[in-house]
């Protein structure tokens, strides 16, 4: 998951569990927890190409996709989850 057009940010990994699937509204509360947008919650969600997605059945395992508030897709060079080295804050790094 990356935020409309911040290209500051990395990647953001969250799983959805099935029971969540059962209502878009509560996808996106996962979806909002996780990104943390500083405009407010996450309330449309967009794949790569800036399609919007509108149910957890369009939902693909693994894809990469943009959460926004109110505003509409932004085109920008996100850079792919793997060209970061992503470290939960939780876990101590050996110096």
């Amino acid at each position: 998951l990356y935020r409309n057009c911040d290209v500051l940010r990395p990647a953001v990994n969250c799983v959805i569990y099935q029971n969540t699937l059962a209502s878009f509204g509560a996808v996106l509360d996962e979806i909002t927890n996780k990104v943390q947008l500083v405009n407010g919650a996450v309330l449309r969600l967009y794949t790569m190409e800036g399609e919007p997605v509108v149910s957890p059945a369009q939902l693909i395992s693994g894809s990469c996709y943009v959460a926004a508030h109110k505003e509409k897709f932004k085109k920008c060079e996100y850079f792919p989850p793997s060209d970061f080295n992503i470290i939960s804050p939780g876990v101590n790094r050996k110096a």
